[in-house]
């Protein structure tokens, strides 16, 4: 056992100070930035999801809009029809 402790020299000491670094400081940094990439990919935080729903919102007046204009414009076709008519 002596033996393996003597023989184990800066080099090998060195690769234990770097692993005991990456599990204290990489491993966690990776985690967060798998978990922020996914969060990002799946939608966003709270913000963009606020954002997402007011978009939403106003895409659903612009068509309301849209379809109350496209009436306005129907009837309006109709009447020119009936005046070309008579």
């Amino acid at each position: 056992m002596n033996e393996m402790m003597v023989t184990m020299g800066s080099a090998d000491a060195s690769w234990i100070v770097v692993l005991v670094l990456f599990i204290a400081i990489g491993f966690p940094v990776a985690c967060w930035t798998v978990i922020r990439l996914v969060t990002i990919l799946k939608g966003g935080g709270k913000k963009e999801r606020k954002a997402t729903a007011e978009e939403t919102r106003m895409i659903q007046e612009l068509h309301s809009s849209m379809e109350k204009l496209e009436d306005r414009i129907e009837s309006l076709e109709t009447i020119l029809v009936h005046k070309k008519t008579n």
